[in-house]
């Protein structure tokens, strides 16, 4: 008798027993026939065989289902392509590279060694774009735009000045640029400006082009400042006096006395005129 027990200390190999065959009542046995628990096959109508010439045709449902009929032969399996893998890209930690600016003035793109300078000058760090300046005058502004701003005149900032700078459609040429309507009803309020081209300087002087000076914007403008204020002083007085109803009593030619230099003059109807330094008044107007 065999011992199931090791002996000397070496265990036996494992025997491995073939399990029983599983026997399916539903399957045909060897050799054909008729499954076993299977109904009788009927015999073959007109349906079946319109069912089995569409499959022929490839309609059927084993081409939907991808199921072989009998007598076809099954169409070969592609392999599918492995998955390709790719390579992450690497993040690099390196300092990203300053970006230039962009800063034009008179349509020359300024330096970076230049770009401090600008900023310097204008007391701030100047944004990116496009502007024009002045050499004469000192004035600046972005291109398309009138007057924005005034530095020191004489700069070596950008090539010469365009005469469309600003686009203006006006007629009247200061330093070479066609003023914008705002910038020309300014000119025109301080002083009678007719279209064509003239000059101005840091100072205010200006004149024709290729003339001498005329006059001084600032004080010219500066005196229509002060007429405007002295007719509004001498109508409000005007318009007290005869609500008081002592306009009548007032005499003609009142000075006002609100200027040392140029004194003013009413005449007790809301009416002021300019008092000349040598006592003599101008005409007087509403």
């Amino acid at each position: 008798m065999t011992s199931i027990y090791p002996q000397n200390g070496i265990a036996p190999p494992p025997i491995f027993v073939r399990p029983p065959p599983i026997i399916n009542q539903y399957k045909a046995p060897i050799g054909g026939g008729v499954p076993v628990g299977a109904a009788e096959p009927r015999p073959h109508g007109v349906l079946d065989l319109v069912s089995a010439f569409v499959g022929m045709l490839g309609f059927g449902s084993s081409r939907k289902t991808g199921t072989v009929r009998p007598g076809q032969a099954a169409a070969p399996s592609v392999p599918k392509a492995p998955p390709v893998m790719r390579r992450a890209t690497p993040v690099s930690t390196a300092p990203l590279p300053p970006v230039r600016r962009s800063v034009w003035f008179n349509r020359v793109l300024l330096s970076d060694q230049l770009l401090p300078v600008v900023d310097h000058i204008f007391r701030r760090r100047v944004a990116d774009g496009s502007y024009w300046y002045d050499h004469v005058s000192g004035e600046w502004g972005v291109e398309g735009r009138g007057r924005s701003g005034k530095i020191r005149p004489g700069l070596d900032l950008g090539g010469p000045l365009m005469a469309d700078a600003s686009k203006g459609k006006t007629g009247i040429f200061v330093n070479g640029r066609e003023f914008t309507s705002w910038e020309a009803i300014r000119l025109r309020w301080a002083t009678s400006v007719p279209r064509g081209r003239y000059w101005v300087d840091h100072n205010g002087n200006f004149g024709p082009e290729g003339g001498p000076a005329k006059g001084n914007v600032r004080s010219l403008a500066t005196k229509k400042i002060l007429l405007a204020g002295a007719m509004s002083v001498a109508q409000a007085a005007a318009a007290s006096a005869r609500s008081a109803g002592s306009g009548s009593d007032q005499s003609s030619g009142q000075r006002l006395g609100l200027f040392s230099d140029n004194p003013v003059l009413s005449d007790g109807q809301g009416n002021i005129g300019w008092c000349g330094h040598d006592g003599s008044s101008a005409s007087f107007g509403s």
